[in-house]
């Protein structure tokens, strides 16, 4: 007799559930675990910063599957608030810490699929665990900008980094009405993704929006206000 397969997918935002949901068209027999350390399942990541605009107007909207789906319909185990500590190659077992209980367990398989994204990079400058500096991948990073631009009636921003998400985010401050200033190291937008030229109608957009573009220039520091919040780059 066949064994079943028992399949691990490490990380719930978006790809690990595509990876689920494809694994169980191939095997409907599979034992399939989502092993997620949020609290959301299948979220749109993408439309962070239309969040934060206003564009997309509730948190529900950037889920695309709630839990029930993936427990009800895809039978499929759903581990959230639980993160993932070590991988066991040998023994073929993932060691799981349980956010909210502090509980540590293993679990076993025999097919593991790592789907856990990136991770924002935080540069480590003086200053920089201030309250008021984000990143943003999770919906909470979202909902925690909105909040401080609404309780503290915030009117400018800095954005350190003219990437995809940067450039995003520029916008979205913009049509809140802060004032904009995007720092980037190197000597135009997106310098990953497109060249000069391009570049170049890129940030005649932003700057036609009112964005304050800064080339070749890095943030060294962030000054506190006295009160533990950032008040200067």
């Amino acid at each position: 007799m066949e064994r079943q397969n028992n399949i691990v997918i490490i990380g719930g935002t978006a790809c690990g559930p595509k990876a689920g949901a494809r694994a169980r068209r191939c095997d409907p027999q599979a034992r399939i675990t989502i092993v997620e350390q949020g609290e959301d399942l299948s979220t749109a990541t993408c439309g962070l910063p239309y969040y934060v605009s206003g564009v997309i107007d509730s948190e529900s909207k950037l889920v695309a599957r709630q839990h029930d789906f993936f427990r009800d319909v895809m039978n499929m185990e759903v581990l959230t608030h639980t993160k993932a500590l070590a991988i066991n190659h040998k023994a073929h077992q993932v060691e799981l810490l349980n956010l909210e209980t502090n509980h540590v367990s293993t679990i076993e398989y025999n097919r593991l699929i790592l789907a856990t994204g990136s991770t924002p990079v935080v540069p480590d400058l003086e200053g920089s665990s201030l309250r008021g500096i984000f990143t943003l991948s999770k919906i909470k990073d979202a909902s925690d900008i909105q909040d401080l631009i609404s309780s503290r009636k915030i009117k400018k921003a800095v954005i350190i980094g003219a990437g995809l998400i940067g450039l995003e985010m520029a916008e979205a401050f913009v049509s809140r009405g802060l004032e904009v200033t995007v720092v980037e190291a190197l000597n135009w937008v997106l310098p990953a993704l497109v060249d000069f030229e391009v570049a170049a109608y890129i940030e005649k957009h932003l700057r036609g929006k009112g964005v304050n573009l800064l080339f070749g220039q890095r943030v060294i520091r962030f000054e506190d206000d006295g009160n533990g919040w950032v008040h200067k780059a």
